[in-house]
């Protein structure tokens, strides 16, 4: 199997050998450079790099504009990127929210949470790989939709039904990354009753999976579902997603914090918005409705 590969960008040689020693241990494939011009080169000439590790204080072009040039671009907007920085409540992690970064690393670094870290942003690469592929899977048919209702209690018929419904969408490469964020979260979250807190620990322990699997064979889940309502017009598209669960504290997830910037979880709902051309949560939080304009111009 192929090494992952790892572009790291920092202008102090000492940082750039301590983390290309950490990740060349793990069998990543480590590529380096100094500034945002040759980051931007190496991420043009290289291909398939899955991930950058992105010092806060690069020579020009900085790493506001790097990151900015790279979401702008549809071979590189997928790429997740880490910040490195001194301080992670810096005034400036607001400005790299807006960018889209939503992993951080601190100064000095912790080699377990480096690799920890490392290890939730590859996840998210493969994740969107697997989607893009799965998605082809599933070409045609749900444009010819103009309602349904589904139901799903298991991650897999989750994901199988984001990669289905995303082919009757304008953007499915984008809208299957949205879809299945809700769709995951309305089982572990609600369904499950995992809570933020309990993730956090399980992601860290690489338990998660497996204490799905095992609140799904609690005998008062047996019956529980989320279902997933689809319906089309000339204009648009509308999905309604919705649990069996007591709801959650939606607002504060809405727009990634700065506080759990470091944290392995709670960025899928602030991410999954942009997949949309709106994400309106209804009562206590355990119904979502998106809707996605047919037209780019709508």
């Amino acid at each position: 199997m192929a090494k992952m590969k790892i572009l790291v960008v920092d202008n102090e040689p000492f940082n750039l050998e301590i983390l290309t020693h950490y990740l060349e241990e793990q069998n990543y494939e480590v590529i380096q450079a100094e500034d945002g011009d040759s980051a931007l080169q190496k991420i043009a000439a290289i291909r398939d790099i899955d991930l950058i590790i992105l010092n806060r204080m690069i020579p020009p072009p900085n790493e506001i504009e790097v990151v900015h040039t790279l979401k702008k671009d549809e071979r590189y907007r997928h790429i997740p990127v880490i910040m490195q920085r001194a301080a992670a409540q810096s005034p400036q992690i607001m400005e790299e929210i807006r960018a889209r970064i939503y992993y951080y690393l601190s100064k000095p670094y912790d080699e377990s949470l480096l690799l920890n870290t490392v290890k939730q942003a590859l996840k998210e690469r493969i994740l969107v790989r697997e989607m893009r592929a799965e998605v082809k899977k599933h070409q045609g048919i749900p444009m010819l939709m103009m309602r349904a209702e589904f139901r799903f209690s298991t991650i897999n018929e989750a994901k199988t039904l984001a990669y289905f419904i995303a082919n009757g969408l304008r953007d499915p490469d984008s809208a299957v990354y949205g879809l299945t964020e809700l769709m995951l979260n309305a089982i572990e979250h609600g369904n499950l009753g995992i809570s933020y807190k309990e993730k956090k620990q399980l992601m860290l322990s690489g338990e998660l999976n497996r204490e799905i699997n095992r609140r799904l064979n609690f005998p008062e889940n047996a019956s529980k579902y989320a279902y997933l309502m689809y319906e089309a017009t000339d204009r648009e598209i509308k999905v309604h997603i919705k649990d069996q669960g007591n709801g959650f504290d939606w607002h504060k997830y809405l727009e990634f914090s700065p506080e759990r910037a470091t944290d392995p979880n709670g960025r899928g709902i602030a991410t999954a918005k942009f997949s949309f051309t709106s994400m309106t949560y209804l009562g206590t939080g355990n119904e979502v409705v998106c809707k996605i304009n047919k037209f780019t111009n709508s």
